[in-house]
């Protein structure tokens, strides 16, 4: 059966995950050093934005930004060569890494900055599996995102939502259709005289469709991001 073809990100922006093909991926800090310095070497050569990634036993996460070649040119390419120097310091045969890598789209902002923070907390933030430190000193990009690099880093901090694979997204179109149907429940008698308080309750319940994001409410509901943000935190 023909494999069916990765779902592309218009934002360029993917979770990866890589495991072994019932194998350790990695069994000294030397392998963890090795990895990491073919990474870095080939996300600089191929203009990858290297956000986050983890080094767990027997998996690899990413966070990744598409570069030249294309996600799937660029992580064969670091999983091959890993692999290829792997077995040569072990004197292993067959393959290290299962048949193929799960990559996961990532559109809106929030799903980004979870995902880095699901990342790293694979690894407990460490500075041996993860490239937690550096992250905090150079991601222009994710520290807008959060409002700033003191913002980014507590936002680290935060208890995380990311669910990987596990999640259940919802298009715009669904999204729409619920949070009409909540409204109507509600009634617009009653929506009309909602103090602050009950607003920011309506955008909790809101936020609590399955499968939504702040930033996908803020976009198709018009409704602001730091509206939102208050109401996530009741």
């Amino acid at each position: 059966m023909a494999r069916k073809p990765r779902k592309r990100a218009q934002s360029g922006v993917y979770y990866i995950l890589a495991a072994s093909a019932d194998k350790l991926l990695f069994i000294d800090d030397e392998d963890r050093k090795r990895f990491a310095g073919i990474l870095v070497s080939r996300a600089a050569r191929d203009m990858t934005g290297l956000w986050a990634y983890c080094t767990e036993d027997e998996k690899i996460h990413l966070v990744i930004k598409e570069g030249l070649d294309g996600v799937s040119t660029f992580v064969r390419d670091v999983l091959g060569s890993y692999a290829v120097w792997f077995n040569l310091k072990y004197r292993a045969d067959g393959r290290l890494f299962s048949d193929r890598f799960r990559s996961l789209p990532l559109e809106e902002p929030d799903e980004m900055l979870d995902a880095v923070r699901y990342v790293f907390g694979c690894g407990n933030f460490s500075d041996e599996r993860t490239n937690y430190r550096e992250f905090l000193r150079s991601d222009e990009e994710l520290a807008f995102y959060a409002g700033g690099a003191a913002a980014l880093k507590e936002y680290m901090k935060e208890r995380g939502r990311f669910r990987g694979f596990e999640r259940d997204a919802i298009d715009d179109g669904q999204l729409l259709a619920r949070v009409r149907a909540l409204l109507m429940e509600v009634g617009s008698e009653r929506l009309d005289g909602l103090d602050e308080r009950e607003y920011l309750e309506l955008l909790k319940r809101i936020l609590d469709i399955k499968g939504c994001t702040v930033g996908q409410v803020s976009r198709v509901c018009g409704i602001s991001r730091r509206q939102l943000e208050k109401a996530r935190l009741l």
